[in-house]
């Protein structure tokens, strides 16, 4: 094989050459210099940033016989270069030792390491052992290093190098001289790629080459293997659209465009657009962190005073995207380990759409207006479905009644023919399956052993509804802090779904510390001839196709729902409530 990949054929020799680290290199070179070198060394950092490039630069330059010339040790191609650095670059040397940690992990291997160390160097002026990947050492044989360490023979160098530093035990880390390297800036990464492709003769824009050092997450190792990769794809001609391929990510308008439409009430419209998107090949934890990076990016500027480039995300408080922020970073985690990534993405927006839905409802339906402005019908639908209502007068003349009642009906209409797409069917099952894919048994037990209190609550005003709550089942309850009831019958069922009593139980609920945001409910024999069987299999084979609800008998849910209640409510019922309040309007 005569081709060498990038990482390797550019891997920095000299301390000149590496990229980033200049107070460590600085602290190094001048350890050299003037002879004040550590007998323990420990590098730390993420992967890629050079922490055994540095090592084995470091173990040459201390036996370099030029150093003091050259300020750096040498490299084999240049004319001058010492016998040493020579010897070492060709691995002919039995002084510079470098070991796998987890390979060397245990007792005996420490033990044969110590019994090694009485032998003086065969040509060096040191004996360097780097070992690699130290953390993964078992806890004896750390403590079997820490002899080592207390009493090193003076010949000796160890440089120990880790990705994951908090393993490290504390008094192992107090007997090394610490370095942690920080991750590549993307200037530095992008000034590297461009001069390597110049090297390489790679046509690709300086564009191109700031997304791929975008995407390098602080490695330079990686985007030199993205570059190796792109180069290959489209033979030495790169342009951005290749790097989106390779990558599999989408354009930044596009998260936009996504976001414009979460900012909108119709939810059919968002997941259609959302479905459209996951339709191509993506590689859906990128595709979560520039959704991240993009509302990071609106923040940035927003308290910059900058330009806003969309009003709804602007209008939400701190509270409100904090909560965005942390259902996108758990959805990450859920993404990872789901068997079906598409359909956890695309349940995951819709729970941050809902709570957008729920916490910011006039944010939404202000974007919607604002969306269709340019919209004549809808310009003059809305002023003729316009209406004022003054409290002030506490009678009602027949004119203003039949005004009120037909603006209200019209306009209630009008918001049932725009949820057409999404049927009650649709939208009821699909709560119970967001509950029951998250669920989140830790959370339920928390609510569970307040339970018992519910039995003797003291707050006369919400005894009634704690007493509906302990005569009823707690179910599930799911990361989103959604929770699944059952009850005995349908006259609990239509006290559940009350305006008041769902604010009294989440009161109840939420005394000391929020645990709940929404509740559903269904019977109790629905739970456990139909509903319990399919999620006791379902957390059996963790397959989502096993939550079948097609044979889901609902239309006792349907007849019973919110919206059909309120339809066949007398009007005369409607206005004494309107007028002296739910509470004190009792239908005999």
């Amino acid at each position: 094989m005569t081709y060498i990949t990038l990482y390797r054929k550019y891997r920095p020799k000299q301390f000149k050459d590496v990229v980033g680290q200049k107070v460590i290199i600085k602290t190094l070179i001048n350890a050299i210099k003037y002879q004040k070198l550590h007998h323990c060394y420990l590098f730390s950092g993420d992967k890629g940033v050079g922490k055994t490039t540095l090592a084995q630069i470091f173990s040459k330059a201390i036996n370099c016989s030029r150093f003091d010339e050259n300020g750096d040790c040498c490299q084999r191609q240049e004319s001058d270069c010492c016998s040493i650095c020579y010897n070492i670059e060709q691995k002919k040397t039995l002084d510079i030792i470098e070991i796998d940690g987890a390979s060397y992990s245990g007792v005996d291997e420490i033990r044969e390491l110590k019994e090694k160390l009485v032998y003086k160097p065969n040509l060096l002026k040191y004996k360097i052992y780097i070992i690699d990947e130290i953390h993964v050492l078992s806890p004896n044989a750390f403590n079997s290093l820490l002899k080592v360490l207390e009493d090193p023979p003076s010949d000796v160098i160890f440089i120990f190098i880790t990705s994951e530093f908090h393993k490290i035990p504390k008094n192992f880390f107090s007997r090394t001289q610490y370095f942690y390297l920080s991750n590549i800036s993307e200037e530095d990464i992008r000034k590297k790629l461009k001069y390597i492709s110049e090297e390489e003769n790679i046509v690709i824009s300086d564009k191109s080459l700031q997304k791929i050092a975008f995407y390098a997450n602080g490695s330079l190792r990686e985007p030199l293997n993205l570059l190796d990769q792109v180069n290959s794809y489209s033979n030495g001609q790169v342009n951005e659209e290749d790097i989106n391929e390779i990558l599999k990510i989408i354009p930044e308008d596009k998260i936009k465009e996504l976001f414009k439409f979460l900012f909108q009430k119709d939810v059919s419209k968002f997941i259609s657009f959302l479905e459209g998107i996951l339709f191509f090949e993506l590689n859906f934890t990128i595709f979560l962190n520039d959704v991240i990076y993009f509302l990071q990016k609106k923040m940035i500027k927003n308290s910059k005073k900058d330009i806003q480039c969309f009003d709804a995300w602007d209008k939400l408080n701190i509270p409100q995207k904090e909560n965005v922020f942390e259902k996108l970073f758990e959805l990450i985690e859920k993404v990872k380990f789901s068997k079906d990534k598409r359909k956890t993405l695309i349940i995951g927006f819709i729970f941050i759409y809902e709570t957008l839905n729920k916490e910011c409802s006039n944010i939404i339906i202000n974007n919607d207006v604002f969306n269709k402005k340019n919209n004549k019908e809808f310009n003059e639908n809305l002023k003729k479905d316009s209406f004022d209502i003054k409290h002030n007068d506490n009678t009602f003349n027949k004119k203003n009644n039949k005004e009120f009642d037909i603006k209200t009906n019209h306009l209630y209409n009008k918001t049932v023919e725009n949820k057409k797409k999404l049927t009650f069917r649709e939208d009821f099952l699909n709560n119970i399956l967001n509950v029951l894919i998250f669920s989140n048994n830790s959370k339920k037990e928390f609510i569970q052993k307040g339970w018992p209190t519910l039995k003797k609550y003291r707050i006369n005003e919400l005894e009634k509804t704690a007493r509906l709550l302990y005569n009823s089942k707690l179910l599930l309850v799911n990361d989103n802090k959604e929770v699944l009831f059952s009850c005995r019958d349908d006259i609990d069922y239509r006290r559940f779904l009350d305006d008041n009593v769902r604010k009294e139980i989440k009161q109840i609920l939420n005394t000391k510390k929020k645990i709940i945001n929404e509740y559903f409910v269904v019977l109790e024999d629905d739970w456990k001839e139909f509903i319990e069987p399919i999620f006791l299999k379902f957390l059996e084979t963790k397959n989502e196709k096993d939550l079948d609800f097609s044979n889901f008998e609902i239309d006792f849910y349907e007849t019973n729902s919110v919206l059909n209640i309120k339809r066949n409510k007398p009007y005369v019922v409607k206005l004494a409530i309107d007028l002296f309040g739910k509470k004190k309007v009792k239908v005999v």
